[in-house]
């Protein structure tokens, strides 16, 4: 099996870079072309490629137990691990990591009076998504929910891209079920099913709310007219769109006392006023039960304060 050469690739890079800044496109005077030639040519931060980082990364520690196991043990839901293991998501072949396994303890151990905030933090490919997803899922599955109306989790990310990454795994987890249904508001989100069809999207389903007016009670699953229907249990979307859903009455009706979790995905990410102040606009404006705070690199700078009133 061939290996990678980090060191000849960056030599190469380095090499291609330099060649296609001078070229002829760019640059008419040879002289000048010569004399950038050498000045990116030096090495580190003097040129114009620094110096490879090489950074060590450690394997996260497995539990030893599958989903199902653990769900056999009484701490995760039975019929939701079974929709996991059939859907792929989590097959009996994959053992959990021990730090999933400790955040659905510590979350199914928690109490609607003491909410805890759990931080995970892990490398590529550590699992971290399933840290939060498989508890707040679980949480969900097992809790009824405690008003008719309002979304019962908020998945926040700071970006579009990442939303649209999470919506396809909760699309592969989620489908062929009623149990729990999600929805993702986005600027790309049609209003209502005229949009959607124009848009050539799939029709709505049990498991995936299509249109902002459907996931906002008015509309049924046939894009018809409706009144007074109910909210997805989970809303994923990013900073900036929260707080226009914050501000607009026509959403008022996603945020309640149903609300029971609120997950910050990227959460190292949210810092100053580019995503600090939004933040802590989402964990003050309703009564948050839970707040699960995710992939964090500095807890100072996501405000998860619970509202008091």
């Amino acid at each position: 099996m061939s290996q990678l050469d980090a060191l000849n690739l960056v030599d190469q890079l380095h090499e291609r870079l330099i060649d296609f800044g001078t070229s002829g496109a760019f640059t008419y005077d040879a002289a000048l072309r010569q004399a950038v030639s050498r000045a990116w040519s030096r090495g580190g931060v003097d040129g114009l490629v620094g110096d490879i980082w090489v950074e060590a990364s450690r394997a996260s520690k497995s539990s030893g137990l599958t989903l199902r196991q653990f769900a056999e043990q009484g701490e995760f839901d039975a019929q939701l691990a079974e929709q996991l293991a059939e859907t792929g998501a989590v097959t009996d072949e994959i053992k959990l990591y021990l730090h999933q396994v400790e955040s659905i303890r510590a979350a199914g151990a928690s109490s609607a009076d003491d909410r805890p905030a759990i931080g995970v933090t892990a490398g590529t490919g550590g699992g971290k998504t399933e840290s939060f997803l498989l508890p707040v899922l679980n949480q969900l599955c097992q809790t009824p929910r405690r008003t008719a109306g309002g979304i019962r989790a908020l998945i926040l990310y700071p970006m579009n891209a990442l939303v649209n990454d999470q919506v396809e795994r909760l699309e592969g987890w989620l489908a062929g079920q009623s149990r729990v249904s999600f929805f993702h508001f986005t600027s790309e989100t049609p209003e209502n099913a005229k949009d959607a069809n124009a848009m050539g999207l799939p029709k709505a389903a049990a498991h995936r709310f299509r249109t902002r007016q459907q996931a906002r009670g008015k509309e049924n699953t046939q894009g018809e007219k409706a009144t007074g229907g109910l909210q997805p249990d989970i809303l994923v979307t990013n900073y900036s769109m929260l707080e226009y859903m914050l501000c607009r009455p026509q959403d008022a009706v996603f945020f309640s006392s149903a609300l029971e979790a609120v997950v910050l995905d990227e959460a190292h990410l949210y810092s100053g006023v580019g995503g600090g102040d939004h933040v802590a606009a989402a964990a003050t404006d309703a009564p948050l039960q839970r707040t699960v705070i995710t992939d964090f690199a500095n807890r100072n700078q996501c405000d998860t304060r619970r509202d008091s009133r």
